[in-house]
């Protein structure tokens, strides 16, 4: 995406958005989002095996941030079951849509 123009959009107090968080620190078993599912996840996976959370599929921007509480790995994937990337104990990460590629990317890895 190109921006059109020099200037630049600045906000003077710190953004809420509305029903963009989830907490779920009791999930045993794998966990499909869909966009009315907050972009922030704070999950926990202690159940001895890793889980699976499904993204969407997505639209160009979608980001979801997703952060493992628990001991054990989350495997997160996209709609057709492809692994975009395993968050451990402890650690977040964020997952964005690309349009132009048709594909999830895992941007970073949070300590």
């Amino acid at each position: 995406m190109a921006y059109n123009g020099n200037q630049k959009f600045k906000i003077a107090r710190m953004p809420q958005w509305k029903d963009s968080f989830d907490v779920d620190l009791t999930f045993t078993t794998n966990k499909t989002l869909t966009d009315r599912d907050g972009y922030i996840q704070r999950l926990s996976n202690n159940s001895g095996n890793p889980i699976d959370v499904i993204l969407p599929d997505g639209e160009n921007g979608d980001v979801y941030i997703i952060s493992n509480a628990g001991n054990d790995n989350i495997v997160v994937k996209n709609a057709t079951g492809t692994t975009i990337g395993t968050i451990a104990g402890g650690k977040g990460h964020m997952f964005a849509y690309d349009v132009v590629n048709s594909s999830w990317y895992n941007l970073f890895l949070g300590n």
